[in-house]
């Protein structure tokens, strides 16, 4: 009944504990506290040198390798050939018929 379970839960704690307790959260380590160089957040990507800027490395680094690529597809084209259709074959041969006749009959 309703006053049982009042009377048990004014006499027993049945709480469920979640997660960690107050005192475990005390004992808790922080990277920085085990390793005093730990740094937090993002490294910075090192700086540039300057003698490589001054000196055009990168432009002449990236017009080098546009010479290869341009060569390369230099090589690789390959004339395409002439792909006749029905029609084209078809005024190829009317041509080839009238080629005699038709001079014959301006003459």
């Amino acid at each position: 009944t309703t006053k049982h379970v009042s009377h048990f839960r004014q006499h027993n704690d049945a709480r469920l504990t979640q997660g960690k307790t107050s005192s475990e959260h005390a004992k808790g380590k922080l990277p920085s506290d085990v390793n005093p160089s730990f740094a937090y957040g993002k490294s910075t990507r090192p700086s540039t040198p300057l003698e490589v800027l001054l000196t055009n490395s990168f432009q002449n680094e990236y017009v080098g390798g546009m010479d290869k690529r341009q060569e390369k597809i230099r090589q690789d084209k390959k004339p395409i050939g002439v792909v006749h259709t029905k029609a084209s074959l078809g005024h190829m041969k009317k041509n080839e018929e009238n080629d005699g006749s038709a001079v014959a009959n301006f003459k």
